[in-house]
């Protein structure tokens, strides 16, 4: 029997995606950079969430609501040939209309370049602590985020005053960004170098560790070579020109062998490959085989679940057979015991 399944979509294409990570990398390719106020490049994401969407078991058709598809899914299976529904027969793909208007878009990023941060290095280092304080809580269902960020959001409120929700979502994921880009750049050979991101200690606090110092590449040349052997420090000899001259050497025996020279050999440079880190549909191909082989070993787990279940079953038909045969025993015994109590009623009866 099918079922409905959630899907997840990108706010800003409203493109569907069956995992929330490929609709959240989606929504990250359509950030905006923005300078902030070291000089530092940031992306800012919109103030857009990703939305959850259920689809239709049988006809694929998305709905806002799991009981919409739920309805749907009724639908089908009250229905003995399983036809299309209303909604598949129009050829809609989607039951929503999730696009934004242009206006409203412009309305939206003109209000968001006015805005004035409230995001100063006392300000993000109070946002990173609360943070870090409920950050075990945030792995979790949307909504059970949704909750944490209220709990975060009314401890930092007072703090930070006029600062929204939405601006500690967005601020905090540029925050991660920014972190996560500055490390793995550190840790790059020939990266870019990149400004220290706000909070940088804080972040590492429970982030991850310090990056490792940059790799320096080496040559070596002919400039740096040392000639051992025999070498004599012969002073020059002033002429009357005002010009040394270097007086010649002593003639040698033609019998000896003349001095060993040793050159050291000469190593070449060592070019470093830069590593790139994994591109999106590297990213997505390994999440995917998490995903298969994760089904698997699901898969795996239930079949050695029946086939255990499967021994349990026969061992208790084997146990109820042996009770029934012992019932059909002390039966046949109470027959026999019966028969015998007649037959000396019928003697005692004889005899009298």
């Amino acid at each position: 029997m099918a079922s409905e399944a959630a899907m997840f979509q990108c706010s800003i294409c409203d493109k569907l995606y069956l995992l929330e990570y490929e609709a959240h990398m989606c929504l990250s390719t359509h950030y905006e950079q923005e300078e902030d106020a070291d000089g530092s490049v940031v992306l800012v994401q919109p103030d857009q969430d990703i939305p959850q969407r259920y689809s239709c078991g049988h006809c694929r058709v998305v709905y806002d609501t799991q009981e919409r598809a739920s309805m749907c899914l009724a639908r089908h299976a009250a229905q003995d040939t399983w036809m299309e529904s209303e909604a598949c027969a129009s050829g809609s793909s989607s039951a929503i209309e999730t696009h934004t208007p242009a206006s409203q878009k412009a309305t939206t990023s003109q209000s968001h370049s006015q805005r004035q941060t409230p995001w100063t290095e006392e300000t993000v280092i109070i946002l990173i602590q609360a943070v870090h304080n409920a950050y075990p809580r945030l792995d979790g269902k949307q909504e059970r985020r949704d909750r944490v960020w209220r709990d975060i959001y009314h401890v930092i409120s007072p703090q930070i005053p006029g600062v929204t929700i939405d601006q500690c979502k967005t601020k905090w994921k540029n925050l991660r960004y920014t972190f996560f880009r500055y490390v793995q750049n550190m840790n790059t050979t020939g990266g870019a170098k990149l400004h220290v991101p706000q909070g940088y200690e804080q972040l590492c606090a429970f982030l991850g560790d310090r990056p490792i110092a940059k790799p320096i590449t080496v040559s070596c040349g002919l400039e740096h070579l040392n000639v051992e052997g025999d070498q004599s420090v012969v002073d020059p000899i002033p002429g009357p020109s005002g010009i040394s001259a270097i007086p010649p050497a002593e003639p040698s025996d033609p019998d000896d062998p003349p001095p060993a020279i040793s050159i050291p050999e000469v190593r070449k440079s060592v070019k470093r490959k830069k590593i790139r880190p994994p591109s999106q549909s590297q990213r997505l191909e390994g999440i995917q085989r998490e995903s298969v082989e994760e089904v698997r070993a699901s898969g795996k787990r239930i079949d050695a679940f029946v086939t255990k279940y499967e021994e349990w079953c026969e061992q208790q038909k084997k146990f109820m057979e042996e009770i029934i045969e012992n019932q059909r025993q002390f039966l046949r015994m109470e027959e026999r015991k019966t028969e015998i109590l007649e037959q000396l009623l019928k003697l005692e009866r004889e005899k009298k």
